[in-house]
């Protein structure tokens, strides 16, 4: 009898054991799945034709210019210039004119007739010279002239490009003692009449509260 107790014992324990066993395996977690995933970028492309296409549009560009209709008429060009600055426009012994400006008066004859000496000189003065322009005794003025916005809008005339580039300055005696503008107070100064010249002299006095004498020319010669 003790020995089928003990068999049963045995047979229950072993139910037990097995029924733990089943437990415990249903509690741990389940292995985890690992997956490969590809991932495909798209992209969307447009294709758009183009064409090039060459349009040849005639283009007539003429300039006509009633005073050069008229140098023409004349068979010569009326040039404007200095006869007293030597280098620029300076009338010599032999009664030539000569100098700079001189040069680009003959450049306009070559240019409209391929003559350089199809040109006549004309003398003026600094108070002349716009005057001569306005009223059509001259062609072109070629002078020392400083081109300035006033000048610009209000003298009705159309200025060419710069050909030279001046300052200014005073030229005293020696033993005049002058070393600077701030030691000419009530000093004689000539100038030209109708220049910048004349205006500039007078704003470079007045700016350092100065005073003095001028005495003008009407030209430099």
């Amino acid at each position: 009898m003790e020995e089928n107790d003990t068999m049963k014992k045995l047979a229950v324990a072993l139910i037990v054991l097995e029924a733990v066993v089943l437990a415990l395996s249903a509690c741990q977690p389940a292995e985890p799945q690992i997956r490969e995933v590809k991932v495909v970028e798209t992209q969307e492309v447009k294709v758009v034709e183009t064409q090039e296409v060459q349009v040849q549009v005639p283009v007539e560009f003429q300039m006509v210019s009633a005073r050069l209709e008229s140098v023409k008429n004349n068979g010569f060009l009326r040039c404007g210039v200095n006869s007293g600055v030597p280098g620029f426009g300076f009338l010599n012994e032999q009664g030539e004119f000569t100098g700079f400006d001189v040069d680009f008066c003959r450049a306009i004859a070559t240019a409209i007739f391929g003559d350089p000496t199809a040109v006549e000189f004309r003398p003026l003065t600094a108070a002349e010279r716009f005057t001569a322009l306005q009223t059509n005794e001259i062609d072109v003025l070629i002078r020392n002239t400083t081109w300035t916005f006033t000048r610009d809008v209000e003298l009705g005339t159309d200025f060419g490009p710069t050909t030279f580039y001046d300052g200014q300055g005073m030229m005293v005696r020696k033993d005049s003692g002058f070393t600077s503008l701030n030691d000419m107070g009530g000093a004689t100064i000539c100038v030209l009449s109708g220049t910048t010249t004349e205006l500039n002299l007078a704003d470079a006095f007045a700016s350092r509260g100065l005073t003095y004498d001028a005495l003008v020319f009407d030209r430099s010669e």
